[in-house]
């Protein structure tokens, strides 16, 4: 991904400033190694307007999310990339996963990295401002455990 020590994620918070956005959703599940498959395009989260850029260096998919509900990353490596916790990215797809785009509809099959906390991710659940999404998240991921015979 990286070409001639350039990494694509550098582009991110230049291409949402001013407004802040860390890597997440199914990028940062692959970072996390939640996913095996290499998305094609990177996506983060942004209190930006969501759009598609295309650059020469990579396709990036800025989504956005409400301010109440931007935290949950870590900056990374010597860039200091911002990237989502394990727990975050995947909170950021079920929050948007009624988009009207549908494009986080389906999950891609997940698997738990050992550093993945039920807890925590429970905990940030509970920070979305909007109940009705705030209780669609919380029963889309009990669901998920539920199938993956979490507690």
């Amino acid at each position: 991904m990286a070409d001639a020590g350039f990494d694509p994620l550098e582009l991110i918070p230049h291409i949402t400033a001013p407004f802040p956005s860390y890597v997440s959703l199914q990028s940062a599940l692959y970072y996390n190694d939640m996913i095996s498959q290499i998305p094609e395009v990177i996506y983060c989260v942004s209190l930006a307007r969501t759009r598609v850029y295309e650059t020469p260096v990579a396709t990036i998919s800025v989504h956005h999310i409400t301010g109440s509900f931007f935290f949950g990353y870590e900056e990374k490596g010597e860039r200091r990339v911002r990237m989502a916790l394990p727990e975050k990215a995947l909170l950021d797809i079920l929050y948007l996963s009624q988009a009207r785009s549908r494009l986080f509809a389906a999950l891609p099959e997940i698997e738990f990295p050992t550093q993945f906390s039920i807890k925590r991710a429970r905990y940030m659940t509970r920070k979305i401002a909007d109940p009705r999404r705030k209780t669609m998240v919380s029963s889309r991921f009990e669901q998920l455990l539920d199938n993956l015979n979490y507690s």
